[in-house]
């Protein structure tokens, strides 16, 4: 509901009707309303996951053209939760393109209406399922894990 609405407003789809988007998240960047997802081709298997976004200055009524914080080409990029880093937004998500092949989180900021950088927070273990808000970073790891993520055969 619109802030000062007093009904909903008609649905807009701003993901891709040939792609299965899924697990949206939205967050509040001054007057911009910020949305991200993990989208991926029509397959059962098979096909790497990106993380879009899109950005909103009237609302949600129109959307800007979805863009990739996370493309394809890296790596499985899946989750993203968006959460308010002081008058920016930030987006977390998992990704598989670290080195060893574990889950590491990943991280970049919506600032000025463009994304920063991506970045990968290094931690030991398998990291997933990150959350942030007011400029923190959680997420669940197997951090004393003593087996190797690979068998190396």
């Amino acid at each position: 509901l619109p802030a000062g609405a007093s009904a909903w407003t008609a649905p807009v789809s701003i993901g891709a009707d040939d792609m299965a988007d899924r697990h949206p998240s939205i967050a509040w960047a001054g007057n911009t309303l910020v949305a991200a997802w993990d989208s991926k081709e029509l397959r059962s298997s098979g096909a790497n996951l990106a993380v879009l976004a899109a950005s909103s200055t009237d609302g949600g009524q129109t959307w800007s053209t979805p863009a990739a914080i996370a493309p394809v080409e890296q790596g499985q990029s899946q989750y993203p939760r968006l959460g308010r880093d002081g008058a920016d937004v930030r987006a977390v998500w998992y990704d598989s393109r670290a080195a060893d092949w574990r889950w590491r989180v990943m991280t970049a900021k919506f600032s000025g209406g463009a994304w920063s950088g991506q970045k990968m927070i290094m931690s030991r273990g398998v990291n997933t399922w990150p959350a942030t808000d007011a400029g923190v970073i959680v997420f669940s790891s197997t951090r004393n894990a003593k087996r190797l993520q690979r068998d190396r055969t």
